[in-house]
C-alpha cells in the first residue's frame, strides 16, 4: 500500500478513522438510532434514555463520545440531535479522493458522482470519458477478461454489468466476438 504523505489526506483520513470507530460503540449506535433523523428535530436526555434503553454512565459516555466526534448536538439543555454535517463533510471529502472523482475533475466541471461512485448509469460522455480513465489507471492490462474489467469497473459503481454495456455502446471499450475480453480504447 502506497504510504500517504499528504497532510490534508492524512487530517481527513485520521478523522474519517476517528468517526467509524465511534459509530462502531454500540451505545453510540443505539442511540443514534432512536434520536429523531430530521434536521432540527431534537429529543429530550428522558426520551433518549428511555428509548434506548442506556442508564446513567452508558448514556453520558455515548453522549460524550458523540459529541466529541461531531454526530450528537445539544441544541438546547437538555436536548439532543443528531448532526449530519460533520459525517456529510467527513464522507464528501473522502469520496473527492475516490478515482472516478478524481478523473472528473480533470476534466472540469460537470457531474460529480455520488460519494465517489456512480448512482446510475449514464451515457454523459464526460463521465464516461472519466471512467476510461480509471480504467486506463487501474486496469492490470489493456486486455482485460469479464473478470477482470468488473473488477476494475467496482471502483466507480455498482452495477458493473449496465457499466460495462454503456462503456461498450459508447465505443469506449470493445469486447470480443465471442465476448470473453475487452479492449481498453487508447487514452486520449
Amino acid at each position: 500500500m502506497p504510504e500517504i504523505t499528504d497532510p490534508d489526506v492524512l487530517r481527513l483520513t485520521a478523522r474519517a478513522a476517528e468517526l467509524l470507530a465511534a459509530l462502531t460503540n454500540p451505545d453510540l449506535a443505539v442511540l443514534l438510532g432512536v434520536l429523531p433523523r430530521r434536521p432540527g428535530e431534537s429529543a429530550t436526555l428522558a426520551e433518549a434514555r428511555a428509548a434506548s434503553g442506556l442508564e446513567g454512565r452508558a448514556l453520558g459516555k455515548a453522549i460524550s463520545r458523540g459529541r466529541t466526534v461531531g454526530v450528537l448536538a445539544a441544541p438546547a439543555p437538555g436536548r439532543l440531535a443528531v448532526r449530519y454535517d460533520g459525517v456529510d463533510g467527513v464522507v464528501g471529502r473522502l469520496s473527492d479522493l475516490s478515482p472516478l472523482s478524481a478523473a472528473l475533475k480533470q476534466r472540469g466541471p460537470g457531474a460529480t458522482p455520488q460519494y465517489g461512485r456512480l448512482t446510475e448509469i449514464t451515457d454523459d460522455p464526460d463521465v464516461l470519458a472519466a471512467v476510461v480513465a480509471v480504467l486506463h489507471d487501474h486496469a492490470p492490462a489493456a486486455d482485460l477478461t469479464e473478470r477482470q474489467l468488473g473488477e476494475v469497473l467496482q471502483l466507480v459503481g455498482d452495477d458493473v454489468a449496465a457499466l460495462r454495456r454503456a462503456l461498450v455502446d459508447a465505443g469506449l471499450i470493445h469486447r470480443t466476438p465471442d465476448g470473453s475480453r475487452y479492449r481498453l480504447t487508447p487514452p486520449g
